[in-house]
């Protein structure tokens, strides 16, 4: 494992602290107005549930589209990569809390909305992350030896009598999973290719477990003004 399993939990409050803060300064409640077509937080508060429920979904996709493209990008670097990759996506998904907070007139601002971001990412299946991080050091180490030519290695890898059979033995299984025939040889080209778009998905994932934490936590509280909302917040954050 490149990373430790417990992602949020094994954070120091220090290192949350900057995420958190980094992320609030990314996620201005300017850019939510704008896509909601209103003026201030006033006019957002006065739309419908199902035009909040709208926005909201707006705000996940776009979120969800550049954490994609982040994975993507640095999927291809390789190990290198996926260590700047772990802050990135983390980065990502506390600025779709913050944003989230924003749709539903949430107040995160101070220690106690920091809690309630916390328990939000606590909350979800952050395991993603682990999973995502052995199968990408899976492909990196058969992508560099397979650049080397190593055989004896890819041999005692993958226990089999030649390379290729490895090779042969996953186009096959995959070919079956999705009813085209891909030949072990195209399956050797594309490990580049395949290692960035595993990042994209993985980090897609976790932006989509991350909102629907977001949602469960924040659509149920009832708005009325700022004090109480940060009054809620606190509650929620003692509840769990």
């Amino acid at each position: 494992k490149m990373l430790p399993s417990e992602a949020v939990e094994a954070m120091t409050d220090h290192v949350f602290d900057r995420l958190a803060q980094a992320a609030a300064f990314l996620s201005q409640p300017s850019e939510v107005w704008q896509e909601a077509n209103v003026a201030d937080q006033q006019a957002l508060r006065a739309l419908s549930a199902e035009q909040i429920d709208e926005l909201v979904t707006t705000v996940i996709n776009r979120n969800r589209a550049f954490a994609a493209a982040e994975g993507g990008l640095t999927g291809l670097a390789g190990v290198a990569g996926a260590l700047i990759d772990f802050p990135l996506v983390l980065l990502i998904a506390l600025r779709t809390i913050y944003q989230i907070a924003q749709c539903y007139s949430v107040d995160l601002a101070g220690i106690e909305g920091r809690e309630l971001v916390y328990r939000v990412m606590a909350a979800s299946n952050l395991d993603l992350l682990t999973e995502k991080q052995a199968l990408m050091l899976s492909i990196n180490t058969v992508g560099q030896l397979v650049a080397s030519s190593d055989v004896h290695a890819l041999q005692k890898m993958v226990g089999s009598g030649t390379s290729a059979d490895y090779f042969r033995k996953l186009a096959g299984e995959l070919s079956q999973s999705l009813n085209i025939n891909i030949q072990p040889s195209l399956l050797m080209r594309v490990l580049p290719v395949a290692t960035g778009a595993t990042s994209a998905l993985y980090n897609a994932r976790i932006i989509s477990t991350v909102a629907k934490k977001a949602q469960q936590a924040f659509s149920t509280i009832e708005q009325s003004d700022q004090p109480q909302t940060k009054t809620l917040a606190h509650d929620e954050a003692n509840t769990h």
